[in-house]
């Protein structure tokens, strides 16, 4: 027999942290959410949800993380959706590629650091229907389905950028398609992509450079690594080495 749960502050805080990134690891939990929590009493909090249907917990082992990650249920979800005094509905409220969504929270995590980063928005963030500010290209990130999306200061202007990560390299037509796409879409400045290492970030110019050469260079480049790091900026840079520094 479940033992009955009274949801607390806390808990919404992390319902609703997975409802915008679809899946966390227990790390991600502790560092990001509850850095002050002992860590015994986080694992017992969240095998307490998770024994309620509040959370959804799978195994999950590849050569970047090694152990348990967490989403939200339905049940969490209509909690998290009152708490946020919201009707919206989603199309996905578990993580379909774990890896990816993993690192993506890591990406939001550093970029939102940076000064001329704001008002950062994950994908099912941007699918919301009152949480995204207005003046937003909400419609255009939706239609390509950006894996994110940001307000960027730039030479004392606020731009859109849309943020893609790409951890393995895809299909060259994939990737010619979605630069068009991205080429049609005026209100979105800019679209930086962070890439697995140099050499995906290499192949990924060269495409851009052969099938858009009669387009403007909107498209930035950083490696994960980089993008990750603790320093005080990060440069995203052009395939006509035109750079933007994060910082």
């Amino acid at each position: 027999m479940k033992s009955r749960i009274r949801l607390k502050a806390n808990d919404y805080k992390l319902f609703e942290y997975l409802y915008f990134n679809q899946v966390a690891s227990f790390g991600q939990i502790s560092k990001y959410l509850f850095p002050e929590m002992f860590i015994s009493n986080l694992s017992r909090r969240l095998n307490n949800l998770e024994k309620n249907d509040y959370l959804k917990k799978r195994p999950h082992y590849d050569q970047d993380w090694n152990g348990k990650v967490f989403s939200i249920t339905s049940k969490s979800l209509k909690e998290c959706l009152s708490y946020l005094g919201s009707e919206d509905t989603i199309e996905q409220i578990l993580s379909g590629n774990i890896s990816h969504d993993l690192y993506l929270g890591e990406i939001r995590e550093s970029l939102k650091r940076f000064k001329n980063v704001s008002s950062y928005y994950t994908e099912n963030m941007l699918r919301s229907t009152s949480i995204v500010d207005k003046g937003f290209p909400i419609v255009d990130l939706r239609s390509i389905r950006s894996d994110a999306a940001f307000k960027l200061k730039y030479k004392n202007a606020q731009h859109f950028v849309a943020l893609e990560y790409e951890p393995t390299f895809k299909d060259k037509q994939r990737y010619r398609d979605k630069f068009l796409d991205y080429c049609t879409r005026d209100k979105i400045a800019a679209v930086f992509y962070v890439m697995r290492n140099t050499k995906q970030l290499t192949k990924m110019i060269d495409i851009e450079s052969k099938e858009l050469e009669k387009y403007t260079a909107k498209f930035y480049y950083s490696c994960l690594d980089d993008v990750l790091n603790k320093n005080q900026s990060v440069t995203f840079k052009n395939r006509k080495g035109k750079t933007i520094t994060l910082q």
